[in-house]
């Protein structure tokens, strides 16, 4: 179906964007039973969770591992769900988990695995004065409502620091949960600080044998038996809005496809820019340092 087929045309769902979110969410519609379509600029999908070859051999680019990681068969966990709710069964991630990771700090270290004894002993022996307030830091974090939706967000420094008072310690658990879960500089909503900290240190790291592309293939496959449409290298030039909604979209060859529903995975900034109420520099502000 070329792009100028498409013009005119109406979908209960546009999804822009063929990376991980964008498919995880169409294969959600279409297992409702919507019509959706999702459009994506380049020529591969799994947007910044991508790989390319070299001589013969496959390097990841972006997801080098996996959170949430559990054993088969453990229930009531983030990764339990998500596979639940995808259709998709464990096996078929083929997940070798991590041997190991390490903290480096200048002039400490400390290890930790997906058993989170390891990560308590290496405190221990790192910070003894410190190990008391970290189990009870550690207890706090297991027993929050991280996601209660309802919740005035909260310094997660603050809560860090009612139990530890070394600022080294501090930041040296802060570096991973930081790393993969913020979106702002020093500091985290304390429900975010608590699902990254579970999903790293009480479940752990994992990946594919083969790497990110099985995750990929994974999600194309089933979003294609459900019947979902994809179209590559077709570029949004707009998203068109009436009053307080978004109604159609513009190709960059200008067709215009109708939706009930447009949902963006491009990125709140860039989303901004293609919207046809906001002006071209919008979000100017919300853009962080790199």
């Amino acid at each position: 179906m070329p792009a100028s087929s498409l013009n005119g045309q109406h979908f209960e769902n546009v999804i822009i964007g063929a990376g991980m979110a964008g498919m995880a969410a169409g294969i959600r519609l279409a297992l409702a039973g919507k019509n959706v379509i999702i459009l994506e600029r380049h020529n591969a999908g799994g947007g910044l969770n991508s790989f390319y070859s070299i001589d013969g051999r496959k390097y990841d680019v972006g997801l080098h591992a996996m959170t949430n990681y559990v054993p088969k068969g453990t229930k009531g966990t983030p990764l339990a769900k998500l596979l639940r709710q995808l259709r998709i069964p464990y096996d078929a991630l083929d997940l070798c988990p991590q041997f190991g990771s390490k903290i480096v700090f200048p002039g400490c270290e400390l290890k930790f695995s997906n058993e989170f004894a390891l990560f308590e002993s290496e405190i221990e022996r790192a910070f003894p004065k410190q190990i008391n307030g970290f189990r009870a830091l550690a207890e706090e974090v297991r027993t929050l409502d991280a996601f209660n939706l309802g919740a005035i967000p909260t310094s997660a420094r603050e809560a860090v620091q009612r139990h530890i008072n070394d600022p080294l310690l501090e930041d040296m658990i802060f570096c991973p949960v930081m790393y993969y879960g913020s979106a702002e500089e020093h500091d985290m909503d304390y429900g975010q600080f608590a699902i990254m900290f579970r999903s790293l240190f009480f479940e752990g790291f994992a990946r594919p044998f083969d790497g990110v592309r099985v995750i990929i293939r994974l999600l194309q496959n089933k979003y294609r038996e459900l019947g979902g449409i994809r179209k590559m290298k077709l570029g949004i030039q707009k998203i068109n809005t009436e009053g307080n909604r978004a109604t159609s979209i513009t190709l960059d060859d200008g067709s215009v496809i109708s939706a009930d529903k447009i949902i963006s995975t491009a990125g709140a900034v860039e989303t901004d820019r293609l919207c046809t109420d906001q002006p071209a520099a919008a979000s100017s502000d919300n853009i962080g340092q790199l």
